[in-house]
């Protein structure tokens, strides 16, 4: 079957290989099948809307909550609905009493009333613009219209306690500005899993503010606070700057983890923010393809499963044209993977859009013609589509649709009509609370749902929805005519001569690829060559000087021991000689004392006592004098063998560092030890870029922290200075190889230094994606052995920022 040419002219589609598919709504309430289309667009049956209904689709069973005559949706701004699991909260309007706030318990009925105008402690100050539930606890938020947020507690049994009331001065917004809420659906870290965490934000026109409800209340401890008190808490209250003073906040979205904000503008982009310890800084813009008025922005994350292992906001879903036309986009490449269009677009009415947790079905409701399109969401090969559409009609017009839950369903064939026609059978229930013009409605929708799931594709489909898919492999004319088959095979002839062209250019790259490829290796080669041959010499070198180093060590060891064998030898006559006195006194002595012994008497007298002396007085003296020389000769030759080393030591160092001038041409041939006084001097004579360089070039890590400390970061972002890009990514390369230690530092400038690094700088674009690859590495090994939250949440913001400059 083709695509019509209504469809191809309207859309003005130049597409290749992709899967369109054109469907027809006819108020019935069987299954439409897409197969898994890319582009498809569902035709509304206008004249089935005008007809009148004796009743609801078979598909639906109805339950009244409650009875109340609602007035119409022009009385009020933003949601007047919001549902948290059996808790329900709507606005009640009336002309004398004004308004109000209902919260009802589904299930056992039990319910509390919030005025606008009251003395107890739960009223109002103005009257309301908007309501919220939080999805992670019962917390409902209401806010006025001048912007004084409201946040309540509800337990199970309905009692309503005041959480935090967040006060403003009276005309603190713009007139006729309407303010709305946005919760951040926070899901805790596996490790930290009673981590309380309340965020909540507020936006009118173009200003957004993030306040985290948990911190003001730890801090203040007090049930209502002034917004002047909140902004003096640190890290309570976050305004983003939005650039363009025109546009108008559309949507803001809060990332499951807290640690990243999305605002939708009117004009057809979305920016996209990091949540940190110091605040909010800009991460990325978007521009969607289309550029067209932005209705809705909403993420496809389950949030009701905390383990789930899908990584959040991977998936985003743009609402334009009034819901009419829904793209799904893949937020890795920012790439549109869907397209939803329904038609005709003049004549449909305001589609809203919204997203059960699970995020396996899309509502979008028509008020105005009572219909709820039930658009389910499969996995297909991994990748999100939209596989099939529902279309629930009523017979009464509806004022506002929330869902509440989507369900197996155990039997499939279960009949909600009374009606005596044959039902579709139905294995997902999904449950709505709707406010119709009467009354609080819960509605039970049993829904069929699609095989399409994990890549398989159910090829048996509904022969009744005039289903028409194409396949185009040729781009399709604005103007819709088929193309003739001349002009195919021209346009045949021509894709050959490209792709022959595309071919020669391919071999042509190889060529000078491996002439290239030769050139590196001969002048690898010859590296080597001269570098072994340097080697050579330098081993020559060695061997030379340490000749002579051994010959200048033997000449000084030989001139020590000369002059200690003299000094010795002189002290030794010295003591001969005093000896050699007093032997002659003591002989004398004897002599005339025993002149009339016998002469051999005397010679064995003196023989004993110069022996007795000799022990006495020269073996000591002997003694002393070989220690001391030994000692001496040990000293000279430790001193000797020491100068020696250190020329030896002198001599290798300057011969390395001779070697790495020719091997590594980006160090310097002569480095002089860390100075710091001279990084100082540098640092105080705004020469910032020289210090880093220095440091860097030094291959000192510890002058590189010393000139970090003493450094400003946010110089680096201020643009007081202008640092080149090549100088950045040599200090983002360094801090990235050891993060332990001052992290909080090291974290700063590599934040600063990802902010302001331009990957498309020629003088980085070679190298950039081994450094941040680095980086995350060493991120990776850091959040495996870091216990503090704080740094760990630091550490993957960083991780991201690195992730979306790889891109």
């Amino acid at each position: 079957m083709t695509v019509n040419n209504t469809f191809v002219s309207r859309s003005n589609l130049t597409v290749l290989n992709e899967v369109l598919i054109c469907s027809v709504l006819t108020g019935s309430d069987a299954v439409v099948h897409f197969s898994g289309g890319t582009h498809i667009v569902l035709n509304v049956d206008g004249q089935e809307d005008k007809r009148p209904r004796d009743r609801d689709s078979s598909r639906v069973y109805t339950r009244v909550l409650s009875e109340y005559k609602w007035a119409s949706e022009e009385c009020y701004n933003g949601r007047i609905l919001a549902v948290h699991k059996n808790l329900i909260a709507y606005r009640l309007f009336n002309e004398s009493t004004g308004e109000a706030v209902r919260v009802l318990e589904r299930t056992t009925s039990k319910r509390h009333l919030i005025k606008v105008v009251c003395l107890n402690c739960s009223s109002f100050k103005h009257a309301t613009a908007d309501l919220q539930w939080a999805h992670h606890a019962p917390l409902l938020a209401v806010i006025d219209v001048n912007a004084n947020l409201y946040a309540y507690h509800v337990d199970k049994d309905c009692v309503v306690t005041k959480y935090l009331n967040i006060i403003r001065e009276d005309n603190s917004i713009p007139i006729n500005a309407t303010p709305r809420i946005s919760w951040c659906p926070y899901i805790p870290e596996v490790d930290e899993p009673h981590e309380e965490m309340h965020m909540i934000a507020v936006y009118y026109r173009n200003t957004v503010e993030s306040f985290s409800l948990s911190i003001i209340k730890s801090e203040l401890r007090c049930e209502e606070v002034t917004l002047e008190q909140c902004e003096k808490i640190s890290d309570a209250v976050m305004k983003l700057p939005i650039e363009n003073p025109n546009a108008e906040v559309q949507a803001v979205c809060l990332s499951p983890d807290a640690t990243a904000i999305a605002v939708a503008l009117n004009c057809g982009t979305v920016t996209f923010f990091i949540i940190d310890g110091e605040g909010t800084k800009f991460a990325h813009r978007w521009q969607p393809e289309h550029g067209r008025h932005i209705q809705d922005l909403v993420f496809l994350d389950n949030i009701t499963a905390s383990d789930t292992p899908e990584q959040f906001w991977k998936y985003a879903i743009i609402s334009t044209e009034n819901g009419k036309r829904i793209q799904l986009y893949d937020t890795e490449n920012w790439h549109c993977i869907a397209r939803l269009l329904f038609e005709p677009l003049d004549q449909l009415g305001k589609l809203a859009l919204s997203v059960h947790p699970t995020a396996k079905f899309i509502f979008l409701t028509d008020y105005d013609a009572a219909n709820i399109y039930c658009v389910e969401v499969a996995y297909v090969m991994n990748t999100p589509r939209f596989v099939a559409c529902t279309q629930i009609t009523f017979c009464h017009p509806l004022v506002n649709v929330v869902p509440i839950s989507v369900a197996q369903q155990e039997d499939s064939h279960q009949d909600f009509s009374l009606s005596d026609e044959e039902v579709s059978p139905a294995n997902v229930l999904v449950s709505f609370v709707a406010l119709s013009q009467r009354s609080l409605l819960h509605l039970e929708v049993g829904l069929e749902r699609s095989h399409m799931a994990n890549g398989d594709v159910d090829g048996d489909g509904d022969e009744d929805n005039n289903e028409q898919i194409s396949t185009l492999n040729a781009d399709v004319a604005d103007d819709g005519n088929n193309v003739a088959n001349g002009d195919k095979r021209q346009q045949k002839s021509e894709s050959l001569d490209r792709l022959e062209a595309l071919y020669r250019h391919w071999e042509g790259l190889s060529i000078n690829l491996e002439k290239q490829t030769d050139d590196f290796e001969k002048r690898l080669q010859e590296e080597r060559d001269r570098t072994d041959a340097q080697m050579r010499q330098l081993r020559e070198d060695i061997v030379s000087c340490d000749e002579r180093l051994f010959l200048k060590l033997e000449s000084l060891i030989n001139e020590n021991r000369t002059s200690t064998v003299e000094a010795m030898q002189t002290s030794l006559d010295l003591k001969m000689d005093s000896v050699i006195q007093n032997l002659r006194a003591t002989t004398v002595d004897n002599f005339k004392q025993q002149q009339n012994m016998d002469l051999h008497v005397i010679r064995e007298e003196i023989i004993t006592n110069i022996r007795e002396v000799m022990m006495a007085n020269m073996m000591p003296l002997l003694q002393d004098l070989c220690v001391s020389l030994f000692q001496q000769l040990n000293e000279n030759f430790r001193a000797g063998l020491d100068q020696y080393l250190k020329q030896i030591h002198t001599l290798c160092t300057s011969s390395l560092k001779t070697n790495q001038t020719v091997t590594d041409p980006l160090m310097a041939s002569n480095s002089s030890p860390t100075d710091p006084s001279a990084l100082i001097n540098l640092i105080e004579d705004q020469r910032i870029t020289v210090a880093f360089e220095k440091a860097m070039i030094l291959n000192d890590f510890g002058a590189l922290m010393f000139v970090c400390k003493n450094v400003d970061p946010d110089i680096i972002v201020t643009g007081e200075q202008t640092i080149p890009q090549n100088v950045l990514l040599c200090l983002l390369n360094q801090l990235a190889t050891k993060l332990e230690g001052e992290t909080d530092l090291k974290f700063r400038y590599i934040e600063n230094v990802l902010m302001v690094l331009q990957v498309r700088d020629p003088t980085i674009a070679g190298g950039y994606r081994h450094v941040l690859n680095r980086l995350q590495t060493s991120l990776t090994a850091y959040m495996g052995t870091e216990t503090n939250a704080s740094l760990k949440r630091r550490a993957r913001i960083i991780s991201q920022l690195a992730t979306n400059l790889l891109k």
